[in-house]
């Protein structure tokens, strides 16, 4: 396991975020931005490895056994990148760049259920999502919900 987030995501999984947290005094929030990519500091990695009985050399390089008895850190499965098309990447980026309320109600209306008929409006955002009643979703600007069209 090369990687710092898998290694960082493998403690998160073993011992939870939250008692991670709280044992090593090191926030939840620190805690997601490290299996995000971010630096951290070496007082950090004595925390974490202190707290999970890992050993340090394996927590910040990746480099021999995972614990002391010599137990090596399980090796984690490759999958192929999948492969997404122009469109899927383009909702992705907007999904992310959405509030929550406007991921909500997407996520309601990719399950089936539409909280509004003729689409959902994004409030102060300028792009509302529309279903066309067929299952389709559309994002369109400046549009207009259900009897307001």
């Amino acid at each position: 396991m090369d990687n710092f987030q898998q290694r960082i995501q493998l403690l998160i999984d073993r011992h939870g975020r939250k008692a991670l947290s709280e044992a090593t005094g090191i926030s939840t929030t620190q805690l997601h931005r490290l299996r995000t990519g971010s630096d951290t500091t070496r007082e950090n990695l004595i925390r974490l490895s202190d707290a999970t009985g890992t050993e340090f050399l394996w927590l910040g390089k990746g480099e021999g056994p995972m614990y002391s008895d010599g137990t090596p850190a399980p090796t984690m499965p490759t999958a192929p990148a999948p492969e997404f098309s122009k469109d899927e990447i383009e909702i992705v980026e907007l999904f992310r760049k959405a509030d929550l309320s406007l991921k909500l109600q997407v996520f309601q209306l990719l399950k089936g259920g539409s909280p509004h008929q003729g689409g959902i409006s994004a409030a102060g955002h300028g792009t509302n999502i529309v279903s066309s009643g067929d299952g389709s979703i559309a994002a369109a600007g400046n549009v207009k919900k259900g009897s307001d069209q």
